[in-house]
């Protein structure tokens, strides 16, 4: 770490991992579990640590003991982790995090990787060197602060136990990367263990490029029940096949019994929202992947997949 320039410890936006369907068999890749909760860069400057989204606002107040726990350390630092609420096996479970100030699940801070170290800059050294010096700040960790450790196995043993396990999925890092701060490179991967399923389609937000995003749903009885608006996943030709196949099918009044949304979750279609939107006749069915089912009947990290099947029209009430 002699080598590494001086700087004093500040935020630093996360370097990214790049969503890949298949990892790396290349042996040397660092694996790790990939943690279900909120990406969390802390800084210890000045005799006082904070902890930052990656957007750059203060978790300080809401995780109050995670920063205790950093204040209590000696040296300067900048840290990467992540926030997770534990479930009673010991997994994460972000519905419990969402919940934070009233869950009784413990809240930890997994650290996997160190950017800055006593006032030195340690973004251009390989990650297997900034591994090593976690590894000695880590034995001042205490609780809620946590090492988050490499995973020391192949892909296809790690997955499959991840599976039966019901977690999110992996991480591979490439141990000679450098820090990117900010970049989704490739050097850093992410794979999701997600389901895929069919919903109906019953309005779209326009957008410069043909569809900004979709409404989908399922029918209940005779109702169309809301489900998640979805934004990722579309291609331009994608979002083209998308927007044609729905012009035949626009209608003037929202077809969804449980809109607008009074939830203050992020992206809910409230009734300003509910304002930019074109309505359709749920007849057109799409896939769509996720991470699972939210307790209340949402999906998690939704991304479109395909069109699928047009269905024959049916009656609802709105």
């Amino acid at each position: 770490m002699q080598d590494a320039p001086s700087a004093k410890p500040a935020f630093i936006p996360p370097m990214e991992c790049k969503l890949v369907r298949s990892l790396p068999d290349q042996p040397h890749w660092l694996l790790e579990l990939k943690l279900d909760g909120y990406r969390a860069i802390a800084v210890k400057s000045s005799g006082k640590a904070d902890l930052f989204s990656r957007y750059r606002r203060s978790f300080k107040e809401r995780f109050g003991r995670i920063a205790a726990a950093l204040d209590n350390m000696n040296l300067e630092f900048v840290l990467d982790g992540e926030i997770v609420a534990l479930d009673d096996q010991g997994r994460p479970n972000f519905q419990e995090l969402q919940n934070s100030r009233s869950t009784r699940q413990p809240i930890v801070y997994y650290v996997f990787d160190l950017l800055n170290y006593g006032d030195k800059d340690l973004r251009y050294l390989p990650l297997r060197e900034r591994k090593r010096a976690l590894e000695v700040l880590a034995k001042e960790f205490s609780d809620p602060v946590r090492l988050a450790t490499a995973v020391n196995t192949d892909a296809r043993t790690l997955l499959a136990e991840v599976k039966k396990l019901g977690l999110e999925g992996v991480v591979a890092k490439d141990p000679e990367s450098y820090y990117e701060s900010g970049k989704r490179s490739g050097r850093w991967l992410k794979y999701r263990l997600n389901q895929r399923e069919e919903f109906l389609i019953g309005g779209y937000r326009p957008g410069t490029n043909y569809v900004d995003a979709i409404l989908v749903g399922r029918f209940e009885g005779t109702k169309l029940m809301f489900v998640e608006k979805v934004r990722n996943g579309f291609t331009r030709e994608s979002r083209k096949q998308v927007f044609e196949a729905l012009q035949d099918l626009v209608i003037p009044e929202c077809p969804f019994a449980n809109l607008p949304e009074r939830s203050k979750r992020r992206g809910a279609v409230d009734a300003e929202q509910m304002k930019r939107c074109v309505w359709v006749r749920p007849e057109q069915k799409c896939e769509i992947e996720f991470a699972e089912w939210t307790r209340e009947r949402r999906l998690r990290h939704p991304a479109f997949r395909q069109l699928t099947r047009r269905t024959r029209p049916r009656s609802q009430a709105v």
